[in-house]
């Protein structure tokens, strides 16, 4: 089977993960959108091509890089029409419109496969803006047209399909794979090395008022913590950290090479994002599963589905969102109480094979396709 790949942003370690279990069916080609600024080093995927379009865009505002979007979709359509695959991978709405745009000018039907890594804010929240507003409308009248001609639904967290796309989409069509990138990387992991009691935040650094809220409960509970990961939109979170003697901030990474070594030098995970969003409500994010490996508990945000897992499997504490004083006593409790630690750490381990096995999200898609 031959496959054409479209996403809109330099290839994350999800991507990637998605690239390698795609190539098992046959060759696939890989079309992403740079848009500039700092992410993610681009990593060679054997029986994967890969082609850059690169055209300078805001990253964080939708509204401002609809125009520069149609640039990419010209690009992507002669690319596409240049293939002609059997089967178009789209990853998010915008990348599947293309797709569907590319099968309209087609007399053949190519198999359709979407995937959802994250509801997007506009259609997601009610606090949007009046243009946001509009958007939305024109992308709802889309989704009850295009919705009904997709293969296969991927889905990183199964709230994504009972919260959401149910209502067009037939269970049959939808896959749940988890949101676990290649743990290979991890084959180095040791957790050892530090003396302190450190926390870390491992990832794109966003959502500036949780990650205010980590620097200022550390202080007051005398523990470390390590930042690692490129600004998405909040460069004062750097700023602040580079005033702080209990903060290191590690930067961009190479994941295969960094990733290890970077939860090495934990003893715990922070994954709290403000729980007031959709999408951080239902969402499952990949450090879920990277702490999980590696023994590690998480701390997450109450009222979240993420926090109903970490609570059924206790493989972490979930915190109120805008507590500072929550989390402070959490961190001191955490990095104080052995026998409190040493319960969730173990909890981690029993959990593992379960949370961590994609086998069978990856055998329902190749069975789709």
């Amino acid at each position: 089977m031959n496959t054409v790949a479209l996403i809109s942003h330099v290839p994350n370690p999800r991507a990637n993960r998605r690239m390698e279990q795609l190539a098992q069916k046959g060759k696939v080609t890989l079309i992403y959108w740079n848009k500039g600024g700092e992410s993610c080093p681009v990593k060679d995927i054997p029986g994967v091509e890969q082609r850059e379009f690169f055209l300078q865009a805001s990253r964080t505002n939708t509204l401002k890089r609809m125009l520069p979007m149609l640039s990419y979709k010209k690009q992507a359509l002669e690319w596409l029409k240049e293939i002609g695959p059997d089967a178009v991978y789209a990853e998010r709405f915008d990348m599947l419109y293309i797709v569907w745009t590319y099968w309209k000018s087609r007399k053949v039907k190519p198999k359709i496969i979407f995937e959802v890594p994250d509801l997007p804010h506009m259609m997601a929240d009610a606090d949007i803006s009046a243009k946001e507003k509009l958007v939305s409308r024109a992308v709802r009248f889309l989704e009850n047209r295009i919705y009904k001609d997709i293969d296969a639904l991927i889905v990183t967290s199964e709230k994504f399909y009972t919260d959401y796309y149910s209502r067009w989409i037939p269970k049959e069509k939808a896959v749940f794979i988890p949101n676990s990138p290649d743990l290979s990387a991890f084959r180095d992991y040791r957790h050892d090395g530090h003396t302190k009691f450190t926390v870390g935040f491992i990832g794109v650094v966003r959502y500036p008022r949780q990650l205010n809220m980590l620097i200022e409960a550390s202080e007051k509970a005398g523990v470390n913590v390590l930042f690692a990961g490129f600004t998405e939109g909040c460069p004062e979170i750097r700023e602040t950290a580079e005033t702080k003697d209990n903060i290191t901030y590690f930067g961009r990474y190479d994941y295969d090479r960094d990733i290890a070594k970077l939860y090495g030098a934990c003893d715990a995970v922070y994954s709290v994002y403000d729980s007031k969003m959709k999408n951080v409500g239902i969402a499952l994010p990949n450090k879920l599963y990277e702490a999980v490996y590696c023994g590690l508990p998480i701390i997450v945000s109450k009222g979240t589905y993420l926090a109903e897992i970490v609570e059924k499997y206790n493989v972490g504490v979930a915190v109120n969102s805008d507590s500072e004083d929550e989390l402070t006593g959490l961190l001191a409790k955490l990095s104080t109480n052995k026998q409190y630690y040493g319960e969730i750490a173990g909890s981690c381990r029993k959990a593992n094979a379960v949370l961590n096995d994609t086998a069978k999200g990856t055998a329902d898609l190749h069975r789709l396709i």
